[in-house]
């Protein structure tokens, strides 16, 4: 099993988001994911049933920051990946990060927090700055 995190994304900087992935080579469909590969970095991107492991307060802190939102979870290999894949897609667009490590994060702060930690994995002292019920 690779690790997961959840990027909720304002709603109308989707299509942003969207078009940023269309960077990467899309390979075939998986049972669960669609997979994508830069180089040597292959992950899967979900936008199917990734609220159903939140409840009703979470879900009303991501719309109270956000206001509308699309989910997006995304399953990667390596850290090194997922900073490459992370670097580009989320400059300039507002959202949280779930990194599943118990950490919510502003797509600000976890940018700040990758360029700060360069060497670290998101389940060492993952960025943090939203406080979640």
């Amino acid at each position: 099993m690779r690790d997961t995190l959840v990027l909720f994304i304002r709603a109308d900087q989707h299509g942003v988001f969207r078009q940023r992935m269309s960077r990467y080579t899309e390979l075939e469909p998986g049972e669960h994911f669609r997979y994508y590969s830069q180089g040597d970095c292959v992950f899967g991107a979900s936008e199917t049933d990734v609220l159903a492991d939140y409840d009703d307060e979470e879900l009303a802190t991501v719309r109270l920051r956000l206001g509308g939102f699309r989910s997006v979870l995304i399953e990667y290999a390596s850290m090194e990946c997922l900073r490459d894949l992370l670097e580009y897609l989320l400059p300039g667009l507002d959202g949280i990060i779930d990194t599943n490590y118990d950490s919510f994060a502003s797509f600000d702060k976890t940018l700040l927090w990758l360029a700060a930690n360069p060497g670290r994995r998101l389940r060492q002292d993952p960025p943090n700055d939203i406080p979640f019920p």
